[in-house]
């Protein structure tokens, strides 16, 4: 965990601003898998390592950034249907996966080394959102899904 990358907090002993957290940063990481998921369907570059300088890669992703937004802003209904991404069921609070995870197939998981702990400044940001989730950034539906 660092600062700018936030993870869960274990799922043991949470409390109510705990689990709020967890469910927040559940939501927004779905939102940018969503992204990157159709993002890598369409630009297929993404679906491996790509080998290239730092400053050529920036140059690519940041291209691939800007074509993604011009096309959902431009034209959505072709470049991302209804159905291209996951739906949340708010009766139940299941997740319906959207298309593009069939034509990812060859996105490379992540492994997750359980030794490394975050760093202090990382818990204090994921305790400033833990507050702002339960304060002025508390939304009503949140406690529906905890």
């Amino acid at each position: 965990m660092k600062s700018y990358i936030m993870k869960p907090y274990a799922f043991r002993n949470l409390h109510g601003e705990q689990r709020i957290f967890n469910y927040r940063l559940s939501r927004a990481r779905r939102i940018i898998e969503n992204a990157f998921g159709l993002a890598s369907a369409r630009f297929r570059i993404l679906r491996r390592p790509i080998e290239l300088g730092v400053e050529k890669f920036i140059h690519v992703v940041s291209a691939i950034c800007v074509l993604h937004n011009f096309l959902m802003t431009r034209s959505k209904r072709l470049y991302a249907p209804y159905g291209s991404f996951d739906v949340e069921n708010h009766e139940t609070g299941t997740i319906e996966p959207g298309e593009w995870r069939q034509s990812t197939q060859g996105l490379v998981d992540l492994h997750v080394n359980p030794h490394l702990r975050g760093n202090l400044e990382a818990k204090d940001v994921q305790r400033e959102f833990t507050e702002y989730f339960h304060q002025e950034g508390e939304v009503s539906w949140q406690y529906k899904y905890i």
